[in-house]
This record gives structure tokens, sequence and C-alpha cells, in this order.
């Protein structure tokens, strides 16, 4: 049956995307509904000479294209492994097109086309974890995952470059991959100033540009806006609301004790996170800095720590990146559009961005970055160090974690790799240590046993049924978060001055 890559725009493609051919193959999944997704890419199906015939590409997922902001990675095009396919987000299902690294030995880690059987269990145990502390609504939830054994030869060749890279790969991966399963409900900022840059000045692009940024950046929660009622204010203001939840999401992370691992390009235009597949669960109650090394080593530098919660200013750099980015390609759609029409609402749109993400939008604002940062840590004991860590980080633009400004000291947890070849040193700071709770250390377990003992299976059948198992001993062990991940409040002045 044909059917349409569906998503918050209720069928439409979105214009960022391009279709890839799928076949079906013979993945297991973990919950029967989703087994009619079980397909792979099949990019044979393009032949080299042809006329595609109208209504093939209704019957294909569709990779998005991106552009990021910065930290741009050589020959990634965009979703180079993942695709949407009747309304979902398909992880791991093969090469798209956008793969233009699959040559490139130095990106095989990210060339491969597969999503290795540990990552998409991660990315189902924290979905569980952060439902069962209610806060599900912070992130794209994996719903669920399709899991076989790899062939013969992609085996053999994975195993040879992972023991070339000097990577110990956990047995579920030496044997298993997998695809993981998300709505396709969400849009990544990097879609957007993809499509700024090519799509054509006309007025269906830029009509287009505004009513998708306010429907993605209200995100799938909040009502659809009608075409007729986005004007430059209201696609703005959704704009600037959707990086302060984003904001809001740090904090429940930073209270539900999660920390992601990498942050380039992993949020939605909504402020969910996106790419679960790197988490450290440390559980609710304690001031942690986590140390990234080799698993083989016996620690990392003291000054590569990582502190819990800080990783929202380095969002608030991308979002600076981004705001710069969309101004500029603004500037240069209008100056290739012939019509008065369109070039006044793009004028009107850039106008409206310079008065709400002015010096004083909490992204730029030093200021208002001090202010996030005491409501990231309110009722948390940290060291009084801290402060000057953050505001070296906020000095020198947040690209560096804070380092030796504080005083830390192991804390003696034992956790869950995030991936293969790299473990998480959790500290302390010193001489600040807080007890930890029974409830937390709990929790904590409850996660770093399930990851354990499924990391070790390496038959499909086991795997599936031992993950309903821990699924549903996390959802009896985990806890709603104690206190309520409250919203930061952090309207741009534009808004003040129009409330009066």
């Amino acid at each position: 049956m044909k059917h349409r890559d569906s998503d918050v725009l209720g069928g439409r493609v979105a214009p960022w995307s391009m279709p890839v051919p799928v076949r079906a193959a013979e993945f297991e999944p973990l919950w029967p509904q989703h087994a009619s997704l079980a397909v792979e890419t099949d990019l044979g199906a393009i032949a080299s000479f042809g006329v595609t015939p109208q209504g093939v590409a209704e019957d294909c997922a569709h990779c998005d294209f991106q552009l990021l902001a910065d930290y741009p990675a050589h020959r990634r095009l965009g979703s180079g492994r993942a695709a949407f396919y009747k309304g979902k987000y398909l992880k791991g299902l093969g090469r798209t097109p956008l793969a233009a690294n699959w040559a490139e030995c130095r990106d095989a880690w990210h060339g491969t086309g597969h999503m290795q059987a540990s990552a998409a269990i991660r990315e189902l145990v924290v979905t569980r974890y952060l439902q069962a502390k209610g806060l599900g609504h912070c992130v794209v939830p994996c719903e669920g995952i399709l899991v076989r054994r790899m062939s013969p030869e992609f085996r053999r060749s994975f195993r040879e470059y992972a023991a070339g890279e000097g990577l110990q790969l956990a047995p579920i991966d030496h044997e298993l991959q997998a695809i993981s399963i998300k709505p396709a409900d969400f849009a990544r900022w990097s879609n957007f100033l993809w499509l700024l840059v090519n799509a054509p000045a006309n007025r269906d692009t830029v009509s287009d540009f505004g009513w998708l940024l306010e429907c993605y950046a209200r995100g799938p929660h909040r009502p659809r806006p009608s075409a007729d009622s986005c004007t430059p204010v209201t696609i703005v203001r959704a704009m600037s609301d959707a990086m302060a939840q984003a904001a809001s999401n740090f904090k429940a992370y930073f209270l539900a004790g999660v920390y992601w691992g990498s942050f380039c390009n992993n949020s939605t235009m909504d402020g969910r996170f996106l790419d679960l597949e790197l988490p450290t669960v440390l559980g609710e109650g304690r001031f942690y800095g986590v140390l990234p090394c080799s698993a083989e080593s016996s620690g990392g530098r003291l000054e590569h720590m990582h502190t819990l919660g800080a990783e929202v200013l380095d969002h608030a750099r991308q979002m600076r990146s981004t705001i710069t980015q969309v101004r500029r390609r603004l500037a240069d759609l209008e100056d290739r559009t012939s019509s008065h029409l369109l070039r006044a609402f793009i004028r009107a749109l850039r106008d409206e961005m310079d008065t709400v993400f002015d010096e004083d939008h909490w992204v730029w604002s030093r200021h208002r970055q001090r202010e996030l940062m005491a409501w990231m840590y309110e009722g948390v004991r940290t060291p009084r160090e801290l402060d000057r860590a953050i505001e070296g980080m906020i000095a020198e633009g947040h690209r560096e974690p804070p380092g030796m400004a504080v005083t830390w000291t192991p804390a003696g947890l034992r956790i869950a790799k995030p991936e293969p070849g790299v473990r998480m040193d959790i500290h302390v700071p010193a001489g600040h240590v807080v007890p930890d709770g029974d409830q937390a250390a709990a929790e904590r377990t409850v996660v770093t046993q399930a990851l354990d003992e499924l990391d070790a299976l390496t038959a499909v059948d086991e795997l599936l049924s031992q993950t309903h198992v821990w699924l549903d001993r996390i959802t009896n062990t985990v806890n709603p978060l104690q206190q309520r991940a409250p919203q930061w409040n952090c309207a741009p002045k534009s808004d003040d001055r129009r409330a009066s």
C-alpha cells in the first residue's frame, strides 16, 4: 500500500528531504506493531539510467539534508543512516544517498549505515528511565527497536575495523545490529539552514519556510498554526520560546542525572534531545563531574572534566551560530527574490529577529547566562569554585569545560560505558560530598545492570525477551522526579514591550 512520509506536517514530505528506496529486511521487532518497519535501504533500486514513474517516491523512506551552523563534518550531507518512514524515524536502516562519507576510512564509525545494537538498547533504556521520571516529554522517545544478526561479510569487516581502531566491542555488537524507532514529529535547525541555502527564492519557498519554522519550533505538543496566522512576530516568538524550552529541558536532564555525551546537532528545533545513544545515567540528587576517557586507560585529564548542567552553555553557543547563519541566509534570500512583497516579508522577519535576538537575549547576554546557571543549580549544593568555572566558560564562548577551576575527587561509582572504547569516570567536588540516597542508588544500579546484561547477549530472541524484562524493572524501580522540573522564564525584551 502506498503511503506518504508522515510527521508534524500531517503527511507532507519536508522540503529538506529526499526519497530513498527501501526493501523488506529480516529484523525482529521488540513490539509486534513495529514489524512493518523492518526495512533497509535499497540504493540498487536507483537505476543508472531511466525515467522514474510518478508516485514511486511515495513508497520510499525520506532522508533529510542538514547544514550545520558550526562543526561541519566532512562529507556528511545529512542523515546518512536514518530516514523517515511510515510516520517514524528509523536510525540504522542502512546507508542513504546522504552518506557521502561511505568511502572515508577515517569516518567509518559514522559511515557503515548500521546502528550498533548496544546503542539502540541505550536509546530505549534511557527513554524508559526518563519516562519513569516523568520527563519523557523532554526527549524524542525511542519507541522500540528492530534487531537482527549481522551478515557474515559485514560482521567480519566491522570487527576488523574495530580491532584496527583499538575499540573493544561489547559482545552484542560483535553479532547484532539494530534499528531504533522514534516518532517523526521533529526537525533540526540544520534542516532549515539547508533549506535557506538550497531553495529557490520564490513565494512557495518563503511562505513554506515561515510556516514550517513556526510549526517545528512549536513542536508536536502545541497547536499547529494556520498559514494565515503566521507573521514575523509569531515565527520569531516561536523560535525564542523553543530555545527557552531547550534550556528548561537541560535543567530536567540535570535534575534526573543524565549526561548525553554528544551535543552537536542533537537537539530538535522545539528543544527536545534527539540522539539518545550515548547516555550516562547518574541518578537524581547529586552534583557530578563527568570525565570521558579511554576504556583501556587509567583515567583522563582532569582539565577535561565536564560539569553536569553546564552543557546548556554549549547549546547557547550553538544557537548563537544558528541565529547568525539564519540572518545571513535570509539576507541572501532577500537579494535573490524579485518580488517586492516577498522582500518586504523577509525584511520584516529579519527585523523581528534583530529585535528579539538582541544583545540582551539569553543566548547572547553574559548576564542572562549567569542568571541561567544560577537557576540551573538552584537548590543544589555546589562548590564555590563553580562560579569561577562557569564564568570562565561564559567568557571563553563555552567551547571548553570548566576543568581545574573545581577540585574533583573520584565518586567511586560504577557506570555502564556509553559506547565501546569509552567510559565515564564520575567525580564529585573534593570536600563537598553529598551522601547518595538509597533510591537514587537503586535507580542508577538498575540502569547499569540492564545495560551490562543486555550488552552481553548475542542471540536475537534472548535480547528481545530480556529487554522486556529490564524495561519493566526500570519502570518498577524508578520514581518520578522529587521536584517538578521548572520552566525557565526568559521572555525577550520585545515581548515585555508588547505586553506593556
